[in-house]
This record gives structure tokens, sequence and C-alpha cells, in this order.
């Protein structure tokens, strides 16, 4: 794949979602995972996602939860191609930080607590870390508190 664009099937896909899903303020969980494979048969979707956040500040973190974690899902399935990990890797980071900005309105179970716990475990290198911050939330808000001291830091 060339570039950092998507591809028009991707662009489409991203359309599709939309109507479906992602401009419900709150999207159901049962077609966020029924587009799972979608999503990793057509990974350029992810820089028309990235493209979305960038355009659209009013993104709930709901939203924002399924963005990163079809970020995840490319990174974790698409390490072959450094642009479009980069760009789905860049998902994940903006749900992180704005997950961590907004960690005291995570619901424990929630499909944001799910997804956020697993951007954590990707950022943090091991996938596995993924159960111990879906069983404690407050291990997840600690996490969560730690990464954005670090962006912090880094932007200084």
């Amino acid at each position: 794949m060339a570039g950092k664009t998507a591809t028009a099937a991707a662009k489409k896909l991203l359309a599709e979602f939309r109507k479906s899903f992602l401009d419900h303020r709150d999207p159901d969980p049962d077609k966020v995972e029924a587009a799972r494979d979608a999503v990793l048969d057509e990974p350029s979707i992810v820089y028309a996602l990235a493209a979305l956040i960038d355009d659209d500040e009013r993104l709930t973190l709901e939203q924002r939860s399924v963005i990163g974690s079809f970020g995840a899902d490319v990174a974790v399935n698409h390490t072959d191609d450094k642009k479009l990990f980069d760009a789905a890797l860049g998902l994940v980071v903006d749900l992180l930080l704005n997950a961590a900005a907004n960690a005291e309105r995570i619901e424990k179970g929630s499909l944001v607590h799910v997804h956020v716990a697993d951007a954590l475990a990707l950022i943090n290198g091991d996938l596995d870390l993924a159960d111990g911050y879906q069983a404690s939330l407050k291990k997840m808000q600690k996490a969560l508190a730690d990464f954005r001291a670090e962006a912090e830091q880094e932007n200084d």
C-alpha cells in the first residue's frame, strides 16, 4: 500500500461505519465487534479515521474508544507496514490521551474500559496487561495517569 491515504474501499467502509454506528454518541457494541473483520481486511481505514479525529473535536470518548480500538487491531495485525502501523498507533494514543483527560467518566466493564485497557497494554508492549487493566479500574486509571504524565513530559 503506497502513501498515507485511505483506499476508496476504506473510505466507503468508513462511510458505512458512520451511518451504522460511528456517528452515534454511544456506538452499539455489537455493531463495533461485527466491524472488526472489515477493519482488518481494509487496514488503510486508519488514515480515514485519523482524518476524522483531526477534523471533529466533538467526538465523544465512546466514539474515540471505538476508533482507538480499530487502531489497536490494525497495529497488532499489520506490523509489516510502518506508515500504517504509525497511523494506527496514533489512533491508540489519541484514545489514551482523551481517556486520561476523562478517566473519571470511564465505567468499570464498559466498552470504553475494555478499549482503553487494550490500548494501554499495546502501548506498554505487553498485551497480557489488558486483563489486569480490565479487572481493576483503579489500576487502569493509574496507568492512564502515568501515560498522561509521560506524554506531558515529552511535550515540555
